[in-house]
């Protein structure tokens, strides 16, 4: 998993994104294996996050994955992690440097896997319907020859 950086916030778009959504992906599944220390500590409704709030946020933070677009669900995550992890509650899901260093830290523990280093393209574009609509949720492969 690649280190989180920071500033990202609301609207932001890219790699970088991608990146902090794959690691908030990852730390909610390991506050569910039940076997890890949880970056997250699911709450009795009417606190938020409850179990159900951190399923649908990632269900939701599944389709701006797939963008790499910190949307509303990205926005909420980091919130709640901020807000359980003692970073305050002025920081309105916004990573900044002492967000992406927790986030960092809280994975290393955890032991997230790494992305191995190898020679590789990146292939940037946009899939689009015949309509001129984006493709959201399709798989695309591309392969070297």
């Amino acid at each position: 998993m690649n280190r989180i950086t920071f500033p990202l916030n609301l609207r932001m778009q890219g790699p970088t994104v991608g990146d902090l959504q794959d690691a908030l992906q990852f730390l909610v599944r390991k506050t569910f294996d039940g076997v890890t220390p949880a970056a997250y500590r699911p709450l009795d409704p009417p606190n938020s996050p409850s179990r159900q709030e951190l399923k649908e946020l990632v269900g939701i933070l599944r389709a701006e994955r797939v963008q790499t677009s910190y949307g509303e669900a990205t926005k909420q995550l980091v919130f709640f992690f901020q807000l359980q992890n003692g970073l305050g509650d002025n920081l309105d899901g916004v990573v900044e440097e002492k967000t992406a260093a927790r986030l960092n830290d809280i994975l290393r523990l955890l032991d997230a896997p790494e992305e191995p280093a190898v020679d590789e393209f990146t292939v940037k574009g946009v899939v689009t319907q015949a309509n001129g609509e984006p493709a959201v949720g399709m798989e695309v492969r591309a392969f070297d020859r």
